[in-house]
């Protein structure tokens, strides 16, 4: 039996989901015949920064506090451990290194903005 499990509405909590039902068995319940995308225009300009960190405690509150301050607007975290840090200065030899010493623990964020001036 073919299933249209596109729906009408963005959020539906009636019953179980069963889209997030067969995503979660692997493909062994069902095949996927078709899927809708949500495209959203890229934002004017970005701020990217590279911060260095203590432990996973002031990571989380960094991005707490980005996500307060920029009003929800933090489109990318990444956390780095050492051993990343070390292989992309020893990869991307061409790309001067953002801190003097390698890094125990770094994140790079990136927050939407709205011009240029704003980043």
């Amino acid at each position: 039996e073919v299933m249209d499990l596109l729906p009408a509405l963005k959020k539906d909590n009636t019953g179980y989901d069963l889209v997030n039902l067969i995503i979660g068995a692997e493909g062994t319940l069902g095949i996927i015949t078709a899927a809708s995308l949500a495209l959203v225009p890229p934002p004017p300009a970005l701020a990217t920064a590279m911060v260095k960190l203590r432990d996973l405690d002031a990571a989380l509150a960094l991005m707490n506090l980005a996500q307060a301050e920029s009003g929800g607007r933090v489109e990318a975290f990444e956390l780095f451990g050492r051993l990343h840090y070390e292989l992309c200065a020893r990869h991307l030899a061409h790309v001067t290194p953002p801190f003097d010493e390698a890094a125990d623990l770094a994140v790079m964020i990136e927050i939407a903005a709205g011009s240029t001036d704003d980043a």
